[in-house]
């Protein structure tokens, strides 16, 4: 995904330099959007090279708008302006990585927690606490966890953390919510 963006940001650039920044920016969403919906459709059994075609889609689309977003920020600037003008989109950009990241992290944990409370109404094995799940899966600790528990445990830690009974997933209804907007 990383050397997509990057050979992606390269194209990008010279795309913008012979059309307007909207069209790149548009094949630009288009690229990510097809590429966030087939990571929507992976499966714990789907190939890597499935999964690393998949990236590379996503890595490309976002790439692509790497270097045009900081042309357009700023093509309508005079010079003596533009530094600020590229300091600002940065820090909005980082600023909305940090805030994406930490709500994404809080939906994560406490879906995990929630799908490992519901494998486990009597508390994890041994009566111990889920709470530090680093501690709870230690080679140690595994060694004394049934199979089949040792299953529910792995099922909420890997896959399906945002999968519910319905078998509809957080991922495809987000990508939902991107096509409708």
């Amino acid at each position: 995904m990383t050397l997509a963006s990057v050979v992606a940001a390269q194209l990008g650039g010279m795309a913008a330099t012979r059309t307007s920044y909207r069209n790149v920016m548009i094949a630009s969403a288009l690229i990510f959007t097809a590429g966030t919906y087939l990571l929507s459709t992976l499966t714990p059994d789907t190939p890597r090279w499935t999964l690393i075609l998949d990236m590379i889609v996503v890595g490309a689309g976002i790439g692509i708008s790497f270097s045009v977003l900081s042309m357009a920020t700023m093509h309508g600037f005079d010079v003596r302006q533009r530094g600020s003008a590229s300091s600002t989109m940065w820090f909005v950009r980082s600023l909305g990585m940090t805030i994406g990241l930490t709500i994404f992290g809080i939906l994560q944990r406490n879906s995990m927690t929630s799908l490992l409370s519901e494998a486990f109404t009597k508390g994890a094995p041994g009566g111990r606490s889920l709470a530090d799940i680093r501690e709870s899966l230690s080679p140690e600790t595994r060694v004394n966890i049934p199979p089949q528990v040792l299953h529910k445990i792995i099922d909420a830690l890997t896959g399906n953390n945002f999968c519910k009974s319905n078998d509809r997933c957080f991922g495809r209804r987000i990508n939902g919510l991107t096509f409708k907007l």
